[in-house]
């Protein structure tokens, strides 16, 4: 695999282990409700 594709592929991972624990941790569920909400990005 090209370096490259191996450097996009870990801040892929990085990402989405940020929004699972985003998604997972009680203290920030204002933040979850904002990216999850009506007028949220997701």
């Amino acid at each position: 695999m090209k370096q490259q594709h191996k450097n996009l592929l870990m801040a892929l991972i990085i990402t989405l282990i940020v929004i699972a624990a985003i998604n997972n941790i009680s203290v920030l569920t204002p933040v979850r409700e904002t990216l999850n909400g009506d007028k949220g990005w997701f």
